[in-house]
């Protein structure tokens, strides 16, 4: 691997935001999120730049305060960390006061939720994405911008970097939707392949069949082809994973 020969030097303020009221509704909830919080803090870290985390920013009091406290830090840009619903009272002090872009990160853990067991407290941990549109609101209204919004799957994320405590990212059900969408592409492809094969057909008068039926001939196995291919390589993923 090849070594950097300058250091980055990047100053990055973290904080997460919540509801204060949850953590006294929902025993539990608090370590679970500070163990996500801190998971993603290290991850950072670990691109060798300068990170201070602000922790838990759950009041709109407290929100002054780190506004201030990243104020005198001067970072190069901010990361709010979405950890669970909050509302925009905790973070409209901090996006005013600070003069640094701002990233939000709306990262949810779970792949996806277990209907069968779902409940708040699970709701709740994977709230992330529910205050992006009001935070995003504030900036508007302050005529400021969200430098960025990174809205994805924890468990994806954790399962590109190796982490074993979420192991619920499964390649398979990725590869599935992925294959969804290419189906339907490929399905307005085939309808519209068929629509100008007829529309040859017709202006041709059926003087030259060898010329259609070729194409027919070569449009027409191009679903089963992709079924078949999708299939096997859908086989093959689950066995890697």
């Amino acid at each position: 691997m090849i070594s950097r020969t300058n250091k980055r030097t990047a100053k990055i303020a973290y904080f997460a935001v919540i509801h204060g009221i949850y953590f006294e509704q929902f025993p539990g909830l608090k370590e679970n999120l500070y163990r996500y919080h801190d998971e993603l803090l290290q991850k950072v870290k670990a691109n060798d730049v300068e990170v201070v985390d602000f922790g838990f920013v759950d009041s709109s009091e407290r929100s002054f305060e780190v506004a201030k406290e990243i104020q005198k830090m001067n970072p190069d840009v901010v990361f709010c960390n979405m950890i669970t619903y909050a509302t925009s009272s905790v973070f409209a002090p901090i996006m005013k006061e600070v003069n640094a872009p701002m990233v939000l990160l709306a990262l949810q853990p779970r792949q996806a939720l277990d209907y069968s067991k779902a409940n708040t407290f699970m709701q709740l941990e994977n709230d992330n994405i529910c205050s992006v549109p009001e935070f995003t609101g504030v900036a508007i209204r302050f005529g400021m911008v969200i430098l960025l919004t990174i809205v994805t799957c924890l468990a994806c994320l954790y399962g590109f970097w190796g982490n074993e405590y979420l192991p619920e990212l499964s390649v398979g059900p990725l590869w599935e939707i992925m294959a969804l969408v290419i189906g339907i592409c490929a399905l307005i492809l085939y309808a519209s392949l068929i629509t100008s094969s007829l529309k040859l057909f017709l202006r041709f008068k059926l003087e030259h069949t060898k010329l259609i039926t070729f194409l027919v001939c070569l449009i027409l196995p191009l679903p089963f082809v992709y079924i078949y291919l999708s299939k096997k390589e859908l086989r093959i993923l689950k066995k890697r994973s």
